[in-house]
């Protein structure tokens, strides 16, 4: 696939959620995002990244397509500005990727502890993948998904 890497962090580190938006949930390489800091955002599930100098941000590089990242971006919304980042890849070395970072209207938000992708995957992700699968059926009637969960809270 000739397309855009990606590196997710928070909500989209869940295959759930991927599969829920774009039919299919890509390959993901572990990766770090150096001088920047995932925090939980007050009155959210999902967390954001800003600039830190010195902290780093686990997460993982998946490849998708513009159309993909099309999507992705709306279902991104204004809490993001997709930008260009550098991250250190386990098996790829330092390279330059993709990354939704906190938008700076936000960033008032920012809660001081950090955010857990474990706890997420324990008590979140099955809601947001029902509320991604249903915001995208929304845009995207045609669209056959293969799962069904639970109604979900707001996201």
């Amino acid at each position: 696939m000739s397309g855009v890497t990606l590196f997710v962090y928070g909500s989209l580190l869940a295959p759930s959620v991927l599969h829920a938006l774009l039919d299919r949930a890509p390959v993901s390489l572990p990766a770090r995002l150096p001088d920047y800091r995932r925090s939980a955002l007050r009155g959210q599930r999902f967390p954001g990244i800003v600039p830190s100098a010195g902290a780093q941000t686990p997460g993982a590089l998946i490849e998708v397509s513009r159309r993909e990242l099309q999507w992705l971006d709306a279902w991104e919304d204004d809490f993001f500005e997709r930008r260009r980042v550098r991250v250190l890849a386990d098996r790829a070395g330092e390279r330059p990727v993709q990354a939704y970072v906190l938008a700076p209207r936000y960033r008032h938000l920012l809660a001081a502890r950090g955010w857990c992708v474990d706890d997420f995957a324990r008590r979140h992700a099955p809601a947001c993948a029902e509320a991604a699968r249903r915001w995208r059926r929304d845009r995207d009637p045609g669209l056959r998904h293969t799962t069904a969960q639970s109604p979900p809270p707001p996201r």
